[in-house]
């Protein structure tokens, strides 16, 4: 089930502003802090410590903008698309994929709580998912049901984008 729904610079019946609107009408907003530069930090992501001990990787403005630029150029992704995001959104590849890049492009987001194959099967049909990012093992178990079930007539994902290791070529 749908937990929020969210819309920003307008009003759509069923969906929260973002950002929210301030409370009581007549009270104009706080004026916030100067933002930083943009090779300032901006966020702060942690690494799973596969290679090493764990760490918070400081990114900048720039560098995260540029990611969301370049996926939406290279993928052509557009208000039309789904994204739906496997990877956890702590992780630069989920913070991206399930909230920068469909913000950025006016895309709708899917987010999987934990990776499970067969639920992702079935949001990517009944969402009508176009593009994903995950580890190549996600990768590997949507192929392995794709193929148990060649003429299952239902909609598949179009894109899925991963790293980390070398994919198998079957």
């Amino acid at each position: 089930p749908v937990a929020v729904r969210y819309v920003v610079g307008g009003q759509v019946p069923g969906w929260s502003p973002l950002p929210p609107e301030p409370d009581g009408a007549a009270s104009p907003r706080e004026p916030g802090a100067e933002p930083l530069g943009p090779d300032e930090c901006c966020l702060i992501l942690y690494t799973s410590g596969t290679s090493a001990l764990p760490k918070g990787a400081m990114i900048s403005s720039r560098a995260v903008l540029a990611q969301a630029r370049a996926w939406q150029r290279s993928l052509a992704l557009g208000p039309g698309d789904t994204v739906m995001c496997v990877a956890p959104l702590a992780h630069l590849g989920g913070f991206v994929s399930g909230y920068l890049l469909p913000a950025t492009v006016g895309a709708r987001t899917v987010l999987l709580a934990s990776w499970n194959p067969d639920q992702a099967i079935e949001l990517i049909a009944s969402e009508r998912v176009d593009f994903s990012v995950g580890a190549v093992t996600f990768l590997v178990d949507l192929v392995t049901r794709y193929e148990a079930n060649p003429s299952g007539g239902r909609h598949r994902i179009r894109t899925f984008l991963c790293g980390g290791t070398s994919c198998p070529p079957e």
